[in-house]
């Protein structure tokens, strides 16, 4: 006879191990490795890098610098985090990438909605 196994944190499907849903219950976080593409990471990353220099502009995106360089030059390495990237097409790809969803569901389910997002 299996044991079924609650989790309050992480769905019983075929997904996750019970060791990966384990892992999540006492940490919180998960780490699968190689799960999105070199090619992708690059374009995000160019992606941030345009919006830290202002080369492009996304209206309502926040931007927060590291006030004792804030002001230096505006570049990635002034920036703590960006708040809203989800009104960026670019950076919000990475969330709707088939990969990430199909780990993500492990969390909530199928119904799954951007209520704010933040790279830090």
């Amino acid at each position: 006879m299996l044991a079924v196994v609650h989790k309050r944190y992480t769905l019983d499907n075929d997904i996750l191990t019970l060791e990966q849903r384990q892992f999540y219950e006492d940490n919180g976080y998960l780490l699968i490795k190689n799960l999105v593409a070199d090619e992708d990471i690059e374009r995000f990353r160019e992606q941030f890098v345009k919006i830290c220099r202002k080369d492009v502009k996304v209206p309502a995106i926040t931007i927060m610098k590291d006030i004792t360089i804030a002001k230096s030059a505006a570049d990635e390495n002034t920036v703590l985090k960006l708040q809203d990237f989800m009104l960026s097409e670019e950076l919000f790809r990475y969330c709707t990438l088939p990969q990430i969803v199909k780990y993500v569901e492990c969390f909530t389910g199928p119904d799954i909605m951007a209520m704010h997002t933040m790279l830090i």
